[in-house]
C-alpha cells in the first residue's frame, strides 16, 4: 500500500487569518492548528460547502468540522462564545463528529445516511490503525523478548566462566 504525499499550502487573504488550502481537492481547512475542512474554494474564492466537500473530504481522508455537517442548513449560525472551563487537558477526540447528532429520531434528515457512513468509515479507519499500531508493538515485544533471552543467556556463560575463574585461583 503506497502513500501518497498530501501537500497543503498557505492561503492568504486579506483581514483574515492564515489558513490552509488542499490544490489538488481545493479544499479549506480552519486553521494551520485545527485542521478540519470548514469548505472549498470555487472560481471567485469564496468558500462554498456542499455534498462535494463531503465526498472529498471521505476520498483525502480529511476530517471535516463537526459543525458544517451537524447544522444540516446553509444558513450560517451565530457563533456563540464557549463557556468558560477549567484548563484541563483533554485528548484529542478520535473522531470528528458527534455521536449523539445521530441519533434515531433525526432519522428522517436526507443527509444521516451519508453521516453514519462518515462516521463507520473513520471508526474503521481508526480501528484499522489500531490493529496495525497493536501488530507493531506485538512484534516489538517479541523481539525485545528475544533479546533479553539472549542477554540471560549470555549473562548466564559469564557468570559461570568467572565462577570457574574464581575456583582456580581461591
Amino acid at each position: 500500500m503506497t502513500k501518497h504525499k498530501i501537500v497543503l499550502k498557505k492561503l492568504k487573504r486579506d483581514g483574515e487569518d492564515e489558513t490552509l488550502w488542499h490544490p489538488e481537492s481545493r479544499l479549506v481547512f480552519k486553521s494551520k492548528k485545527e485542521k478540519l475542512v470548514v469548505g472549498r474554494l470555487n472560481d471567485e474564492e469564496d468558500m462554498a460547502v456542499d455534498e462535494t466537500v463531503i465526498d472529498l473530504c471521505n476520498k483525502w481522508k480529511f476530517k471535516i468540522d463537526p459543525s458544517l455537517v451537524e447544522s444540516g442548513s446553509e444558513e450560517e449560525e451565530e457563533e456563540k462564545p464557549p463557556p468558560a472551563r477549567e484548563a484541563v487537558p483533554q485528548s484529542p477526540p478520535l473522531f470528528d463528529r458527534n455521536i449523539d447528532s445521530l441519533s434515531p429520531e433525526k432519522e428522517s434528515e436526507p443527509s444521516t445516511v451519508k453521516r453514519r457512513s462518515v462516521l463507520v468509515e473513520q471508526v474503521d479507519k481508526y480501528c484499522s490503525d489500531m490493529e496495525s499500531q497493536l501488530h507493531d508493538l506485538q512484534n516489538e515485544v517479541a523481539d525485545l523478548n528475544k533479546k533479553l533471552a539472549h542477554e540471560k543467556d549470555t549473562r548466564e556463560k559469564a557468570d559461570a566462566k568467572l565462577a570457574k575463574i574464581r575456583e582456580h585461583f581461591s
